[in-house]
This record gives structure tokens, sequence and C-alpha cells, in this order.
């Protein structure tokens, strides 16, 4: 069998529910057209079924307390965005499965570093930005003429004063925004477009653990995505490999999102922005 032309990351958020309406559809017109797309997402959707069947009967109801906080971890972990449907029951007897010498995925979450949940967010952002690299009508959820809502509304979601830089001295056309869902955060999207109609993702991600971890990078599939990340917000660049543009403005988060923000703007909970050099 060929390359499928899609993710199981997404195939197993398009069996979630976990996709916005564009996306959803995309993914739809995929099973529909693709056999190798529909067999993927049949499995998945046998495997959620038959875990619901197996863990539905009042005998797997009754956790035990240290294995439903050893549950309760995992999920705030790596899995937390693809398993959220499942309920504690659900999840404590993942975690007998591990226990009980079964494998489940690597990088299941526990222990990692913040280098290794950094390397997992940057994942993810390559993922995304490689599905909606192929759009050409919706590349964006909101458009860039409504620039002032996008800063206040992601600002929010993200709990960062945002501001939505100008960068067409560096050859970029703000096209406009989307949030997108990430492994244990959200993360606010900003989609820019080069000379050459090429697109580059500008992101500020939410995560609910504290992470400390210097510039890094992940290579794959034609694209590279850059990130640091700091307390609860990691700052991340995606876009073609072969663009020069990438480092220099990963380098120049998260300093280019705030540098002409107003002095007023809320602080969203206790969370600011870093200060300028």
């Amino acid at each position: 069998m060929g390359t499928l032309p899609v993710d199981d990351t997404l195939l197993v958020a398009y069996v979630d529910g976990e996709l916005d309406a564009a996306t959803h559809q995309r993914i739809a017109d995929l099973v529909e057209r693709e056999p190798a797309v529909r067999a993927r997402v049949a499995m998945f959707r046998r495997s959620s079924d038959l875990l619901r069947a197996a863990l539905s009967d009042d005998q797997h109801m009754a956790v035990p307390e240290p294995l439903a906080g050893r549950a309760s971890k995992m999920l705030k972990g790596h899995v937390s965005r693809r398993l959220a449907w499942l309920s504690l029951p659900v999840a404590a007897a993942i975690v007998g499965l591990v226990v009980g010498n079964l494998v489940l995925p690597p990088n299941f979450g526990v222990g990692q570093s913040s280098s290794g949940r950094l390397a997992d967010l940057l994942e993810d952002v390559r993922e995304y930005h490689a599905m909606f690299a192929r759009e050409t009508e919706h590349v964006v959820e909101v458009p860039a003429s409504r620039r002032e809502h996008i800063q206040e509304w992601l600002g929010d979601r993200v709990r960062y004063p945002l501001n939505v830089p100008d960068l067409t001295s560096r050859g970029l056309t703000f096209l406009g925004a989307r949030m997108v869902a990430l492994s244990g955060g959200v993360a606010a999207q900003l989609m820019y477009v080069d000379g050459g109609g090429e697109y580059i993702a500008i992101c500020v991600a939410l995560t609910e653990d504290k992470l400390d971890a210097p510039l890094q990078s992940v290579q794959k599939a034609g694209f590279e995505v850059l990130g640091e990340a700091e307390g609860h917000h990691t700052f991340i660049v995606a876009g073609p490999q072969s663009n020069p543009a990438l480092e220099p403005i990963a380098r120049s988060l998260p300093a280019l999102l705030h540098a002409d923000a107003r002095a007023d703007r809320p602080n969203f909970g206790g969370f600011r922005a870093r200060p300028t050099d």
C-alpha cells in the first residue's frame, strides 16, 4: 500500500470529532474517494467501539485510587488530546494494560522532559501545517481583515497579549489565523504567505504543564518547525524546510509578537509576555 495522503493523527481526530468543520470535511472527502484512508478510519472506529464495549460493564467502573491517579496524570501528558473521549475508568484500564506488559505507543508522556514535550508539540504543529499547506480556500479560520478580533480572541484563548506582527519587510503577507488543539494544550496559529505562494505559520501555544526548553526543531516531509518553551507558553514557527526565513523568525520570538502591543492590554490571568530585549 502506498503512502497515505493524511497522517493517522488527523484520522484519529476525525473519528473522535476533534477537527474544525473545514478540516473535517476535507478528511470526509478523502475517506469517500481513498480506499486506504477509508480502511484506516474504519479500523480506528472499530478499535474505539471495542474498547468502549469492553469497558462498559459495571465490573470495570470501580477503579483503585492509585491506578486512577496514574491514569489522571497520563491523560495530562502526550495523549490527552487523542484520548480525550475516554472516561477515567477507561484511562485506568489502559494503565492496567501497561502493567500487564501490553505495549502502548512510545513517548506516552510519563516522565517526559521539557525538551521531549516540546518535540511533541513541534510534531503536532508540523502535522497540522502539512495539512493546511495543501489548502487554498480554507487556509485560515478568520481572515486577516479581522486582525483586531484575532488578537483579542486568540490572545484570550492562549492567555497571551497577542499582537499580530507585520512581516511585509520580510516578504510575508498575513492571511489570517486559526486555533488548533495540541497535545495537552491549545495554540493560536497566525498564517502568512511568501512571494512564492508558500505558507509560514507562527504559533503561540498554551500548555497545561510548565515547560522550559531552548530553541529546537523538527524536519520531516519537506517541512521544518522550530520552537522554544518558557513556562506555560511555547513559541513556534513552521514552514517549508527550504525557506531560510524560518530560523530568523523563530529567534525573534516571542518579542516579535508583542513588540507593538499596547501597554493597556490585559495580562490574561497572570500570564504576561516576556519583556523585549
